[in-house]
């Protein structure tokens, strides 16, 4: 599917089989949470949120999430169990990234439990990370590392006590830099364990293609001929 909003991805996401893989290309990740809770969508054929229900109302009356936070509402709504999240080598040293000083060439691996706190805030407790390589086998659970911090939806750091947990996932984060400059073997095996899944999402933003490289990227996708008719269409309405 080819959406204008990234977030309206969502309702297609949440119409196919749940508890899948999530691998987000996008140099921002996407991990906010909905402010409140009860905003969050459901699953079944009558949800609010679902493709068949934004097609047969109007979209004032058809939930959906905020740009930056549709991600952990699939979390939430049973979607998704596994986030991946790559950012793009134009990106490298950008400031969004999670782990932006870390300088390994591993992904970084934690849990993130998502939740609900009084009055009706959704919470995040998040474990700390640990670096995972493929050739180890599958990554470990996860489901307790050390401390955990826990925000609300403002980022307000609450007790741990206070955030009733609903789902969770398992969180990755890696540079694309760092993939392309594994060895075969270690590809391989990353590759192994992605076509493990039985359900799974390709995500990509189109800022992917929008900073270093963006000729060489989309002459390779479109070829200049196709490119320069494309940038003439669009002067239209600019």
């Amino acid at each position: 599917y080819v959406v204008e909003e990234h977030h309206e991805a969502l309702p297609y996401w949440v119409d196919h089989k749940a508890g899948g893989l999530l691998v987000h290309i996008d140099a921002h990740p996407d991990l906010a949470l909905p402010t409140r809770f009860s905003s969050i969508g459901r699953m079944g054929p009558d949800r609010p949120g679902s493709s068949a229900l934004e097609a047969s109302r109007p979209k004032a009356n058809v939930w959906m999430q905020a740009n930056d936070e549709f991600i952990t509402s699939s979390v939430i709504m049973g979607a998704h169990s596994v986030l991946v999240w790559v950012w793009p080598a134009w990106d490298a040293e950008g400031p969004r990234h999670l782990h932006r000083n870390h300088t390994g060439t591993l992904p970084l691996l934690r849990r993130d439990h998502l939740g609900v706190a009084e009055p009706d805030r959704s919470c995040s407790c998040v474990t700390g990370t640990l670096e995972w390589d493929p050739l180890d086998g599958p990554p470990p659970e996860l489901e307790e590392l050390g401390p955990m911090r826990c925000q609300d939806a403002e980022d307000a750091d609450i007790p741990q006590e206070t955030c009733v947990f609903k789902a969770s996932a398992l969180t990755l984060t890696i540079g694309e830099e760092t993939l392309l400059s594994w060895d075969p073997k270690r590809l391989s095996f990353w590759r192994m364990w992605l076509e493990g899944f039985k359900h799974a999402t390709l995500d990509m933003d189109e800022d992917y293609f929008s900073k270093a490289d963006f000729a060489n990227r989309l002459d390779a996708a479109l070829g200049s001929k196709s490119l320069g008719r494309l940038n003439a269409l669009l002067a239209d309405f600019c």
